[in-house]
């Protein structure tokens, strides 16, 4: 096991103002509990995380460490995202980057400043270039699901603001956080256990979602999918059980699992590749489609580090790795930059039905 520094980056050198700092541990210890306020320790079972594999479980620390790490710096205003996030390695870097731009309101608030104007601040001073526009967009959406009133009026101002190109990330930033917060308190044992389709229609999170229309919904689901992935790791049965067990979504949850599995484990394919093999001939499609899209995001990341873990594989792994990169860069050069740029480079992703990885 990794010592605790090496699962979450150090805090900054620079101290938060008495009441920024203060107002900043009230979030954080409401989120995140006692151990992170005290220790910056993170807490899987808070979560209702019950991953036992150990390899798994500490790329679950490591990934969540990273995040809300980033999340405390926008709280706490002690440095810049950007400079903190370039001394991170590439495996943590995206999360660490993503839950930076989640703290962007909150941070605002700490500060005693305008979260709508900070928001807009930082949304106009998005590059279509910068390697992690797609995280920071998700990102903006995982918080607009923490409002007191329900995710609507936050998400509408939220969308107003945005690029319309990458509009629906919001709400799958929006998704993931209802599949990563709210599912898990509503259904014991979520993602090891498959709850009946019936309880899922009664579930008030899962009516919200429902409430989305079109590309929204969709955006929404894939989201929850590629939170479910963090509490079935080392078990995906019961997760793909789960999303098949919500009918007409079950393609977009699918290609979330199969998104977040392959976006975690980009130094170990096999991992999204072997769960890959557990889905359905008819839906697995939908998985890979998930794994296009992760190798997609992280080529844009970083593509060195992504040419090196796939150097990496086995030949016939490795193979098939890069022809899966090929297709979803293939979908990036037709729509990137579109309105619709979101399902249509879902669109271009799926693809036909493909075989089994090994």
């Amino acid at each position: 096991m990794s010592s605790r520094a090496a699962l979450v980056p150090p805090p900054p050198r620079r101290r938060p103002s008495l009441l920024r700092g203060a107002l900043a541990r009230v979030v954080l210890r409401k989120l995140l509990g006692p151990r992170w306020t005290r220790e910056r320790e993170v807490e899987t079972e808070r979560f209702g995380i019950r991953v036992e594999d150990p390899v798994k479980l500490e790329r679950i620390r490591i990934i969540l460490g990273a995040f809300f790490s980033g999340f405390e710096l926008s709280l706490e205003g002690t440095g810049s995202p950007e400079e903190a996030a370039a001394r991170l390695d590439p495996l943590r870097r995206p999360f660490f980057v993503e839950g930076s731009a989640m703290g962007i309101v909150p941070g605002a608030w700490t500060a005693l400043r305008s979260g709508q104007r900070a928001l807009r601040s930082f949304v106009e001073g998005l590059s279509p270039g910068d390697p992690h526009v797609i995280l920071k967009h998700i990102g903006i959406g995982f918080w607009t699901g923490f409002g007191p009133s329900g995710p609507g009026r936050a998400l509408e101002r939220a969308a107003r603001m945005v690029d319309p190109a990458y509009r629906l990330l919001l709400h799958d930033g929006l998704g993931f956080k209802t599949g990563f917060f709210d599912l898990p308190r509503a259904f014991e044992g979520w993602g090891r256990t498959v709850p009946a389709a019936a309880e899922l229609e009664r579930s008030r999170a899962i009516r919200r979602l429902r409430k989305l229309e079109g590309a929204a919904r969709a955006s929404a689901m894939s989201g929850l999918g590629r939170s479910l992935w963090f509490f079935a790791m080392d078990g995906p049965g019961p997760a793909l059980e789960t999303a098949r067990a919500l009918g007409p979504d079950a393609g977009w949850v699918l290609g979330g699992i199969g998104l977040a599995a392959a976006y975690t484990f980009p130094d170990d394919l096999a991992v999204a590749y072997g769960a890959a093999d557990l889905v359905a001939e008819p839906d697995r499609a939908h998985f890979r489609k998930g794994i296009r899209i992760a190798l997609y995001a992280r080529a844009e990341n970083d593509p060195g580090a992504l040419e090196a873990w796939m150097a990496s594989l086995p030949r016939s792994l490795r193979e098939l790795a890069e022809s899966d990169l090929e297709v979803a860069l293939a979908a990036g050069s037709r729509t990137r930059g579109r309105a619709d740029f979101v399902p249509a480079f879902h669109e271009g992703c799926l693809g036909p039905a493909v075989g089994r990885s090994r």
